[in-house]
């Protein structure tokens, strides 16, 4: 579905996308001109700009998913002719990613409201009219929603086409290729524009591409659907939710930073489209079905209906940090768009246990933390002492600084792709600073793969040490894949917005145990119960007590999936009724036995990630 929303940037003809952006501006420059005393000669440039060409006149092709148009362009503008020929413009794949250099990227939709001043608000500080207007909402009708790259090219354009001009066809030609330079490029770009007055620019802030994370599945599909207004400086009401972002971004994830509010994402609607003259996307349903209102990574989130909204805000976050697990299984209780596995079902009880679980503390089980087994990626840098040359030689599977009589030489014993243990020697250092071959160890306590070495000799730099000596070193990056377990320090969260820290992990014979349906079965998991009343995430009572009862009792109303939005109370009678069948009290506690001790609690699954 996202490619859809490119399809409009892929057309042969820009010359229509470039028209409706300009006249958005000149309206935007028109309603705010006596306010910002803007010049009227730049409006009236715009409004006599005629697009001669801007058409594509061929197609590249990379590999099998990456694509790029190459277009020639041709404007007037106040007798003046601005042209350029293979002007290169890049192509989403499928899964709305870019791909440059052999690299996948993304680029955010922008909400754009037009160009900034700078410092207007420094000038106008007490002026009520220029504060009426900082004082907006964010509302998406009245603004545009644009692609961070294909925005980036409209401003180039747009600085081009305001810029002073010159007879001279060669610098003309030279400010349209300034958007081949935009391929690739990652991070926040400041556009800066013509003058208005002295020490008064038109300037913006765009966000172009982004490299993803790669945790999982959700963290994937998300990033071409983030949605950001690229400031920050902005009024408490443009932060907070508007009629207008009703079926277009969800109202739930936004980031918990001073960026909450301002970046948003998309709902996972297939009614969800796009408009290309207006540059607005609209919803054509009128439902409040969770497809038309939460994003894909809300709605991964059973019984939101339960939780505080704050909760919810958290699990969606949460859920795009989970690292993937080696043993991930399919969740008891799944909302329907589980595309992978990245957590596991555990048994837990909540209940205190001995001040280990306090706060955010967590106990569980050894058999827990080997079935939460991920492979995380871990960089180690090593400092290396080299003879002052300017380059090294590169030859079969060793490093040769040399300059004059003086050598050193870095002896390669692993390549990408070999498992290293604790001790196990990477590389070996023979030169003038060691009296005898030193060697550089893998330090990690697990087992790890070399996912990635130096491609070519790392170059020499000076460094002092702390004598105000100088000497001459390299730094070596390795990057390893490592196999870990879970072990205490680790971070692990359900998908309700909770999370904790794993404080005690204890043999299964010395886990309390729990007896479900006449049979005793160790738990693997103690959560402290305050953690809820707390945090008001009940929904995470609604998984317990509905897996359970799914699992070993005759309760299937969502053996087939549950919608986000499903009101379990409604079917709490029905739950405690299949909970009493196997076992537990009239409020749907079972027996809980640790030592000599008996308890009655809350016994269930939940789902439960690594987070990063």
């Amino acid at each position: 579905m996202i490619k859809q929303y490119y399809e409009h940037f892929m057309m042969d003809d820009w010359s229509i996308i470039v028209n409706n952006y300009l006249n958005y501006i000149i309206t935007n420059l028109e309603k705010n001109k006596k306010i910002l005393k803007l010049n009227n000669n730049t409006i009236n440039t715009l409004k006599n700009i005629k697009i001669a060409n801007f058409k594509k006149t061929a197609e590249t092709l990379e590999d099998s998913a990456t694509r790029s148009g190459l277009y020639d362009i041709e404007i007037e503008i106040n007798n003046v002719t601005l042209w350029a020929n293979n002007i290169q413009i890049l192509y989403p794949d499928e899964d709305g990613y870019f791909k440059h250099q052999n690299r996948k990227i993304y680029t955010p939709w922008v909400i754009f409201d037009g160009y900034e001043i700078e410092e207007l608000v420094k000038e106008y500080e007490d002026d009520e009219e220029i504060q009426s207007i900082t004082d907006k909402n964010l509302d998406l009708n009245t603004k545009l929603i644009i692609p961070g790259y294909y925005l980036a090219i409209l401003s180039t354009i747009f600085g081009n086409l305001t810029e002073k001009k010159t007879k001279s066809s060669d610098k003309n030609e030279i400010r349209f290729y300034l958007i081949n330079k935009l391929a690739g490029k990652i991070g926040v770009t400041t556009y800066r524009y013509y003058k208005i007055s002295k020490n008064k620019f038109m300037y913006k802030k765009i966000p172009l591409f982004f490299i993803p994370d790669k945790l999982n599945y959700i963290e994937y599909y998300s990033n071409p659907r983030k949605v950001v207004y690229p400031s920050e400086k902005v009024s408490e009401s443009m932060r907070l939710p508007h009629s207008s972002h009703r079926g277009i971004v969800d109202f739930l994830e936004t980031p918990e930073s001073e960026k909450i509010g301002l970046t948003l994402s998309l709902v996972d609607s297939d009614n969800l489209q796009y408009d290309i003259n207006k540059f607005q996307f609209f919803n054509n349903s009128d439902k409040t079905n969770a497809e038309d209102i939460l994003s894909f990574a809300t709605y991964q989130i059973p019984f939101i209906l339960h939780s505080d909204g704050a909760r919810i805000l958290m699990g969606s976050k949460n859920l795009k940090q989970a690292l993937t697990l080696n043993k991930a299984e399919k969740p008891y209780i799944k909302t329907g768009k589980e595309k992978e596995n990245i957590g596991v079902n555990a048994l837990i009880a909540y209940g205190l246990f001995e001040g280990y679980n306090f706060e955010d503390g967590i106990v569980v089980s050894e058999s827990f933390a080997k079935r939460m087994e991920t492979i995380v990626r871990e960089t180690e840098k090593f400092r290396v002492k080299v003879t002052p040359a300017k380059f090294a030689e590169n030859e079969l599977n060793q490093w040769t600084y040399k300059l004059k009589d003086n050598i050193t030489v870095i002896y390669w014993k692993v390549k990408e792709g070999d498992q290293v243990k604790y001790g196990d020697t990477l590389f070996e250092v023979k030169g003038e600073y060691y009296n005898k071959i030193r060697k550089f160890n893998y330090t990690g306590k697990y087992t790890a793969k070399i996912n990635k070495l130096p491609k070519t000799p790392e170059r020499p730099f000076k460094c002092f040490n702390i004598n105000d000596e100088p000497s001459t070193e390299i730094e070596i990056s390795i990057e390893f894949e490592v196999t870990k377990p879970l072990e205490i320090g680790d971070k692990i969260m359900g998908r309700h917005g909770n999370k904790g820290t794993i404080a005690k992990i204890l043999n299964d014979n010395e886990m309390p145990t729990t007896y479900v349906n006449g049979t005793e079965r160790t738990l693997e998991m103690i959560l402290s119960p305050l953690g809820i009343v707390s945090r008001m995430n009940l929904g995470q009572l609604y998984e317990v007590h509905s897996s359970i009862a799914q699992q070993f009792s005759d309760f299937q109303d969502y053996v087939n999936g549950v919608s986000p939005f499903e009101n379990g109370y409604k079917k709490k009678d029905k739950i405690l009724e299949s909970l009493q069948k196997i076992g537990s009290d009239n409020y749907g506690r079972f027996l809980v036995k640790y030592k000599d001790k008996n308890w009655y609690l809350t016994v269930g699954f939940q789902y439960f990630l690594q987070r990063f």
